[in-house]
């Protein structure tokens, strides 16, 4: 299993004192225990990671939302939540 967390933040470097309470996050998660990893591992994360990314690039502001991604053949090999800290 792959996990990736990326929290959001509102300081001016960046970082906040209390960046990891921020309500701001995108999580993805990969579970690379299915057949489509079995050849690269390493080649089919990254190129889901970049598949997630141009998706999130279409969005004006994050919803609280789940996203499930897909293999080719409709089975479930992770999820992509999104929080976005606006209520």
């Amino acid at each position: 299993m792959v996990t990736l967390d990326i929290v959001g933040s509102s300081g001016s470097n960046g970082l906040d004192s209390n960046f990891t309470k921020s309500n701001q996050m995108i999580t993805l998660k990969l579970d690379t225990s299915h057949d489509v990893f079995s050849r690269s591992e390493g080649f089919i994360a990254s190129h889901v990671i970049q598949k997630c990314i141009k998706k999130l690039e279409n969005f004006d502001k994050l919803e609280d939302k789940t996203y499930y991604i897909r293999d080719k053949n409709g089975n479930v090999i992770g999820s992509c939540q999104t929080s976005s800290g606006h209520k």
